[in-house]
């Protein structure tokens, strides 16, 4: 973990997915509470489970999205779980709610009541619709969030066209979580200069819709058509996918005419030029809807392969890359050599490789511990931060406040 949030507490109370806020947070260097319901926790731990198939483990979203984190396992619906909640909210700087917006209301756990025993408390409340609207009642899972935002279309089975949820790219749950810790660090900042805290909220059906800005701004401010969307290059030429010899794929962009200019010297064709050298060398243009163009270039780039195109890219300054599925990325040696994949030692499990973060520290390695065990710290979070003694966690264990 990076020390950027070092000395920042977070409780972090939620379920499935909203768990990738604190892990954001946690891989920045915050104290990360996950506070769970005894005996058994989030159910995120059983999704996929068990990984690799060992017996007990938990499943991989689980190692995933709750790791960095510490674990309290602690009954809220309890009066006396309750009072250690809001004793440990009085010793923290952050609160995350991610679960339905009123169950905590329900458990007296209001925002209110959070900060009239810590003023300065960032709340924030990361759910599916909100906690205001008209849908704000309705019961959301993750794949509903990207076929609300139209991300996600609907498919057709084949031998009887009955519709099915298509193959979701998880925007809204992962966008909220960017979103909701964007606002948490500003909200820190504030209460450190003001000391007043904040009450924030992101609901994962707003963070899918808005996250295409490129397709909500124009349609929003009248331009009625979506700028950016798959079939906008479909006839662009200098800024277009090609097939390599080795039937693998490439971008190629060079649609400043500055670049172009360049790639046709360099692979010696300034028949292909046309008139791009005229007016400024940084003028874009796509050439689309110049087929002829087009099918020269398709000629050319199945002259090479993927990476010797992307060495040509790299030794001519030529704008264009390598296409990948998202197993060829993970494999790239690029990706790889910025350190986006660690290895991690998971009691129980043993060493697995583990993706990082693109949030790069000088002079710092990314590694974070493994996700907990549901009340692996319950006893060292009431001992060390609340002062309790032996006997009074032994009491709150035997009452069923503690796991």
């Amino acid at each position: 973990m990076y020390d950027l949030l070092d000395g920042v507490r977070v409780l972090d109370v939620s379920l499935l997915a909203p768990s990738m806020l604190g892990m954001r947070l946690a891989e920045l260097g915050a104290d990360v509470i996950k506070v769970e319901q005894p005996p058994h926790g989030d159910r995120y731990r059983t999704l996929l489970a068990p990984f690799r198939g060992v017996e007990g483990a938990p499943g991989i979203f689980h190692l995933f999205a709750n790791r960095g984190k510490r674990s309290l396992s602690l009954d809220l619906q309890q009066p006396a779980g309750k009072e250690v909640f809001l004793e440990l909210v009085a010793r923290s700087d952050v609160v995350i709610v991610g679960i339905r917006p009123n169950a905590m209301d329900r458990w007296g756990l209001t925002y209110e009541a959070m900060r009239a025993v810590n003023p300065k408390i960032v709340y924030c409340l990361l759910s599916g619709l909100g906690s205001y609207g008209p849908y704000k009642d309705l019961g959301t899972h993750g794949a509903f969030f990207d076929s609300y935002a139209g991300i996600t279309p609907v498919e057709f089975r084949e031998e009887d066209g009955l519709p099915y949820i298509g193959e979701s790219m998880s925007v809204g749950t992962i966008a909220a979580a960017l979103y909701a810790a964007t606002g948490v660090l500003a909200a820190l900042l504030k209460a450190g200069r003001t000391g007043q805290g904040s009450r924030l909220e992101v609901a994962q059906t707003d963070a899918a819709v808005l996250f295409q800005v490129n397709q909500a701004a124009p349609i929003v401010a009248g331009e009625h058509r979506a700028v950016g969307n798959p079939r906008g290059s479909r006839d662009a030429v200098r800024y277009q996918n090609y097939e390599t010899k080795d039937g693998k794929y490439i971008m190629f962009f060079p649609f400043e005419a500055k670049f172009w200019t360049h790639f046709c010297k360099v692979i010696d064709r300034p028949d292909l030029l046309g008139d791009t050298q005229a007016g400024r060398s940084d003028a874009m243009n796509n050439d689309t809807g110049n087929e002829a163009l087009r099918h020269e270039l398709v000629a050319i780039f199945k002259t090479r392969t993927q990476a010797e195109w992307t060495a040509f890219f790299l030794e001519h300054d030529v704008p264009g890359g390598p296409i990948y599925d998202i197993h060829g990325a993970l494999e790239d040696p690029h990706f790889l050599a910025r350190g986006n994949v660690f290895e991690q030692d998971v009691p129980g499990i043993g060493p697995m490789q583990a993706i990082g973060t693109p949030i790069k520290v000088e002079g710092q390695d990314f590694g974070v511990r493994p996700a907990p065990r549901a009340g692996e710290h319950s006893d060292e979070v009431l001992r060390d931060i609340l002062g309790y003694n032996d006997g009074r966690v032994a009491a709150l264990r035997e009452q069923g406040i503690v796991g």
